[in-house]
């Protein structure tokens, strides 16, 4: 203000909507309406913080002659505001407010209120079924058809509602807790191995015993060629030696 003494006093208006699935907040302060148009029917979901509110309800108590009250000086004069002080009213509800398949939200400064309600709604009826994108080029054109000198400055954006918006959530299985699986056990498992000694064959190639063959006492041959006594060389079995080995396996 010290650059701009000319701004001192001034303010602004705010409205935030906050959309969670069909779920809707808001927070707004001032005049900046935030409008509902269900089964045909426009409404104003926030709280109007100007002088309008009071104004018509003095001329549905009688008071006031509602042509008077349209054009009236302090219709746009606002109660609360953003100046950078104490701020009188804020519109926050503490519950949301449920949006139905087919609703349409416009969220607007106050420039589009230039339009009465009634043709906002009659602009909203006949394009309920367009994109939004076109509602809001067809709210703009009827606004400049006006062309009323004294139009205020104007944003606003439009919201339609879907089926997926408000369709509840399936539920989820639950899911089921991993199951651990053991570990591998090492088993140790004995295979046994015949090992030939050089220059004696096996007499049952593929086979293995442990312990070798017991003589038939009944039976007596008789050595050919010198024996071990008496050529003095050392017992040595004719069959190989049976040796164990271990493998580690996994379960």
């Amino acid at each position: 203000t010290d650059n701009h003494p000319e701004t001192e006093g001034m303010g602004a208006t705010l409205v935030v909507p906050a959309l969670v699935e069909n779920r809707l907040w808001w927070i707004s302060i001032g005049d900046s309406p935030l409008f509902l148009f269900r089964n045909g029917k426009l409404s104003q979901l926030n709280e109007d913080h100007s002088m309008a509110p009071q104004i018509d309800f003095m001329v549905q108590a009688g008071l006031l002659d509602p042509e008077i009250a349209i054009n009236h000086p302090d219709r746009n004069c606002l109660v609360s505001v953003l100046m950078g002080s104490k701020i009188a009213k804020v519109d926050c509800p503490a519950k949301p407010y449920l949006l139905q398949a087919g609703d349409i939200v416009v969220c607007s400064s106050d420039g589009l209120q230039f339009m009465s309600n009634a043709t906002i709604e009659k602009v909203l009826t006949k394009y309920r079924k367009t994109r939004s994108t076109e509602i809001a080029e067809r709210l703009l054109e009827e606004l400049n058809r006006l062309a009323d000198p004294d139009q205020d400055n104007i944003s606003f954006t439009v919201i339609k509602v879907n089926n997926a918006s408000v369709r509840p959530r399936q539920s989820r299985p639950a899911r089921q807790p991993a199951v651990a699986r053991p570990r591998g056990l090492t088993m140790v498992v004995p295979e046994p191995l015949i090992l030939p000694l050089p220059g004696i064959a096996s007499e049952l190639p593929g086979t293995w015993q442990t312990e070798p063959p017991v003589p038939d006492p009944a039976v007596v041959e008789t050595p050919k060629g010198p024996s071990l006594v008496e050529t003095g060389a050392e017992d040595t079995p004719e069959r190989g030696t049976v040796v164990p080995r271990r493998f580690a396996a996994l379960g």
